[in-house]
């Protein structure tokens, strides 16, 4: 039995473009967790980040503070080819949000894993003293996963928590 056919060769796009999607993937992910990047504000309520270079795109769009959703959109050539959507929340009961969004912020720059380039890398302190942990299936072409950020104080006490998801689009 032979190999099925996709519509559009996913895997020579992936095969082509993949180390291009990651670096510019993890670039991108540097500058939006640096605060380089500001975010615009929609009249619908939401945040955008977008961030070019050359024939790629970075859009990250969310809605709401505490919790919040969002999806994360990489464009070739103006057409979508790779994007994660993701929920999350800080828990009502984290005396400094301030502090734990620090703590993301400092996992999202700490990523070095080139086959899970996606959110912060699987275990770290903090800059903040927090602990963040990412559980990750997969790799950039499908993947999902949840965060973590737990206090120091009381060591299993969650503070923060997300699910993600998502991969290659528009290439099957």
């Amino acid at each position: 039995m032979g190999k099925a056919k996709t519509k559009s060769d996913s895997r020579k796009f992936y095969n082509k473009h993949d180390d291009q999607m990651r670096e510019f993937f993890a670039k991108a992910q540097q500058e939006y967790a640096s605060g380089a990047a500001k975010p615009q504000v929609g009249e619908d309520g939401s945040s955008r980040i977008v961030l070019c270079d050359g024939l790629w795109r970075y859009v990250d769009l969310w809605y709401g503070g505490e919790p919040y959703s969002g999806m994360t959109t990489l464009f070739y050539e103006e057409v979508a080819c790779w994007s994660m959507v993701y929920w999350g929340r800080i828990m009502p009961y984290a005396e400094d949000k301030q502090l734990v969004l620090a703590a993301l912020m400092d996992a999202l720059q700490h990523n070095h894993n080139p086959d899970q380039p996606f959110r912060g890398p699987r275990k770290m302190i903090t800059s903040t003293g927090l602990r963040y942990i990412n559980e990750a299936k997969g790799g950039l072409r499908c993947f999902s996963g949840t965060e973590r950020i737990v206090g120091h104080l009381r060591k299993d006490e969650v503070l923060y928590y997300a699910s993600y998801m998502g991969g290659v689009v528009n290439k099957d």
